[in-house]
């Protein structure tokens, strides 16, 4: 799943430095992406459901399911220039949406 990225200064966290350093499956960044997803409940630092009267439905490859809380994720990844790391780098993403049956 993990790929060796070989661009000379590393901003994703799906390289294979970076997959060592994050508690669970590696997250793709996207500085385009408008909102952002984990399966995982363990990655929150912070943590709030949404009322059922509110869930938002998502259509995945697995079929339909809804975005069941939101909060904010910190995810660790290191930089490197010249497959030299010069620095680790700790980002902080909110909101994050909680999808219980999203798939990778």
């Amino acid at each position: 799943m993990s790929q060796e990225n070989k661009n000379p200064l590393c901003t994703s966290l799906n390289c294979g430095k970076c997959n060592s350093c994050l508690p669970s499956a590696p997250w793709l960044m996207d500085s385009g992406a408008s909102k952002h997803f984990t399966m995982n409940m363990s990655e929150f630092s912070s943590y709030e459901s949404i009322p059922a009267n509110s869930k938002n439905k998502v259509i995945t490859t697995n079929g339909e399911t809804f975005i069941e809380g939101k909060g904010t994720v910190f995810l660790k990844h290191e930089v490197e220039r010249n497959s030299q790391v010069i620095e680790q780098r700790t980002m902080h993403l909110s909101p994050v949406y909680y999808i219980p049956g999203l798939s990778s």
